[in-house]
């Protein structure tokens, strides 16, 4: 008995070790987590400064897209790499004060790495700030600078200690790093504290209008290139407008015989950018040039560096750069260093030298700053010869390595398109599929992209210029106040193209739209549904009296009409909680007038045709046509312009719509506020920032 229970005990025991012995698949993953453990406990640092310098290559390279191009995807990208590139840089420099030299003596080196993360914290020329959020906090990069100084010190120190022969190049480099950290903080520094000149008074502008009006009057056709850029390149000029832009420029010249100098050069401006025939392209390069300055003033180290202390400092850390390298391949040849550790420290230094380099030629062949450098040193009073003459060398350089200015495009290129009628139609045909989702998801926005068409800037500019022009000038460029349309006012009671009877019918039009007595978003919203329906009509039916179908100012007030309901229901400009309470009874309206008319259930682009159908059946009058808001304002505006009775022909028509949005664009741009248009500019840049310079531009107070 006691055999076989001792026998049961042996198989019980046996049963259990083998219960508790690991498979041979448990064995092989503890094996590699170790295998990784190791590597990560030894290789770890390595990695993570080949990380670091990999990010200031994609950050040199891919920064300057965000300038030209609208991409969600790239500005992720950037974000991810703005900040992981500063945050990995930290870590590294904090591992290497626990790194001490008592550990395995082959991977001493990595002490000498040190002032390459100060390197990296410097950044790249071309990504000074993300946004204009890390402008403003330039004070706290400078304690961050502070710390990781004294790090990087300490580190120095530990070298000082294990291993003299790498003092002299590390002590270069810690100095190169040093500089170039220091750099970057002044340059947000100088971003973000923009101030106005004291001696402010206008004269640069004059004197740029004044070589505009020389310009456009001679008797050539074609404008030369050069004479634009060089126009543009107006340092006072420039102060003035990035001034205008942060909305701290004062106001100029009011009254005086002075103004009407000004006024009669203004006036001279506007005839050659209507008359010529590039003027117009000419007057949105102008515009388009000046906010690349701004932009690389604002986002980058450019527009901080002059030519002297650029090319200065660059061959400086070159210079420094270059001999730390010798001096490192002199002390490598008889250390017992790690070969990978060597190779690593070989590509950090070279690394440096060609990001250096790189920085140079994008400077010289992207950057407008190069073309102000050199008109800096050429037309100064007191330079000397030398500088005179490297003033002309860079200048030929540029002309030599960057393309023609009409050829090349500073900005994106294209304005947001957003339909609330379309909006309303997809909320619609979802509704039935997402009955489980919020409220919010169930709005399907229906924006995309279009790239601003020659019709839009011509017509813009020509009604801009027309104000301009216009006695009272002054009070119609201010922008002071509520939105109220006397632009579009203006243009009625002049007589709309000696048309008496289509003048009148237009003046009826504008006092059934109360448009002098709305808000801002109200207007939008009413001159948003007045142009979707004459549109919708127009295509369908056709215009009365025969509107041409590529009619200018038809396509104009369609893009222009879209694009201001994407500034106010997307972007949120100038949309206060009324503004929003307005928004949401719109949306109301339309799908009560989609439901009345059953054949807005058809497919296609006839839904469009049955939701305006539903907005002119009698019901829909009559539940509205008490109202005081949008809905009762758009039955009368839409009598007026639509009815068989209605003498306003179809092309005066849309002139007039297209005046009531040339307006609101120009006021929107106005009243906006700096931070938008700052922003907008690292994001593919915003066309209402282009409006917005040109109304600076022709302004004359």
């Amino acid at each position: 008995m006691r055999v076989l229970r001792h026998h049961h005990h042996q198989d019980y025991c046996a049963c259990v070790q083998h219960a508790n012995a690991p498979t041979t698949a448990q064995h092989s993953s503890v094996t590699t987590v170790a295998h990784v453990q190791q590597f990560l406990n030894e290789w770890e640092i390595q990695c993570l400064v080949l990380v670091s310098l990999s990010l200031q290559v994609f950050l040199l390279f891919s920064a300057g897209f965000r300038k030209r191009h609208i991409s969600r995807v790239l500005s992720v990208l950037l974000w991810l790499a703005y900040l992981s590139a500063d945050s990995i840089a930290v870590y590294v420099l904090g591992h290497l004060t626990l790194h001490t030299g008592e550990g395995d003596p082959r991977h001493q080196l990595v002490l000498f790495w040190a002032p390459f993360l100060l390197l990296h914290l410097g950044g790249q020329d071309t990504i000074t700030a993300f946004s204009m959020e890390d402008c403003s906090l330039w004070k706290r990069h400078l304690l961050n600078l502070t710390t990781q100084l004294a790090m990087a010190i300490y580190v120095v120190g530990k070298q000082l200690r294990w291993d003299k022969k790498l003092v002299a190049p590390m002590v270069l480099m810690f100095i190169s790093g040093t500089t170039k950290y220091a750099e970057r903080i002044w340059a947000l520094r100088i971003a973000g504290s923009w101030e106005p000149r004291i001696r402010t008074s206008g004269l640069d502008i004059h004197t740029m209008n004044t070589e505009l009006a020389s310009m456009f009057s001679s008797a050539e056709e074609d404008v030369d290139p050069g004479r634009i850029v060089e126009v543009a390149m107006g340092i006072g000029a420039f102060q003035e407008s990035i001034g205008f832009l942060m909305d701290v420029t004062p106001k100029r010249y009011t009254r005086g015989a002075y103004y009407s100098q000004a006024k009669a050069i203004v006036e001279k401006v506007a005839r050659g950018f209507t008359s010529s025939g590039n003027g117009a392209d000419w007057a949105y390069k102008l515009s388009e040039i000046r906010l690349s300055l701004i932009y690389d003033h604002l986002y980058t180290k450019y527009g901080s560096l002059k030519l002297k202390g650029l090319f200065l400092y660059r061959l400086t850390t070159l210079a420094i750069t270059s001999t730390a390298l010798a001096f490192f391949v002199v002390a490598s040849k008889g250390g017992s260093y790690s070969g990978v550790d060597v190779w690593i420290t070989y590509v950090l230094l070279v690394g440096a030298m060609a990001l250096e380099i790189a920085s140079v030629l994008m400077w010289l062949m992207s950057s407008y700053w190069a073309y102000m450098t050199a008109f800096l040193h050429l037309r100064g009073r007191r330079r000397s010869k030398a500088s005179r003459c490297a003033g002309r060398i860079l200048l030929s350089t540029v002309k030599r390595l960057r393309p023609r200015p009409e050829r090349r495009l500073e900005w994106s290129g294209k304005m947001q398109q957003y339909s609330l009628m379309d909006d309303c139609i997809q909320a619609m045909a979802q509704r039935p599929v997402n009955w489980l989702l919020p409220q919010m998801m169930k709005q399907g926005y229906t924006s995309k992209q279009v790239v601003v068409s020659p019709e839009v800037k011509k017509v813009l500019l020509h009604k801009l210029c027309e104000i301009a022009t216009s006695p009272d000038s002054i009070d119609k460029l201010a922008f002071s106040g509520s939105f109220r349309g006397e632009w579009a006012a203006s243009w009625a009671a002049s007589g709309a193209g000696a048309q008496t009877a289509g003048s009148s019918a237009a003046q009826q039009a504008l006092v059934a739209s109360n448009i002098q007595d709305m808000d801002l978003v109200s207007n939008a919203l009413l001159w948003h549904l007045v142009t979707e329906i004459c549109f919708i009509m127009s295509e369908y039916d056709g215009d009365k009296n025969g509107t041409p179908p590529n009619c200018m100012f038809r396509t104009c007030s369609q893009q222009l009409s879209n694009y201001v309901m994407y500034l106010v229901a997307q972007c949120k400009v100038m949309l206060d909680s009324d503004g929003h309470n307005t928004l949401q009874e719109c949306r109301s309206v339309l799908s009560l007038s989609q439901q009345i008319h059953h054949r807005s259930a058809a497919v296609g682009n006839n839904k469009r045709k049955g939701l305006v159908m539903g907005i002119q059946d009698p019901v829909f009058r009559t539940v509205f046509s008490s109202d005081d808001k949008v809905a009762g304002h758009l039955i009368i505006v839409l009598d007026e312009l639509l009815a068989p009775e209605s003498v306003i022909s179809a092309a005066h028509r849309w002139e007039l719509i297209a005046m009531v949005w040339v307006e609101m664009v120009c006021y929107i741009a106005r009243n906006c506020g700096s931070g938008f248009h700052a922003k907008q500019l690292s994001s593919g840049g915003e066309f209402l920032t282009h409006v917005h310079l040109l109304v600076f531009l022709l302004r004359t107070h």
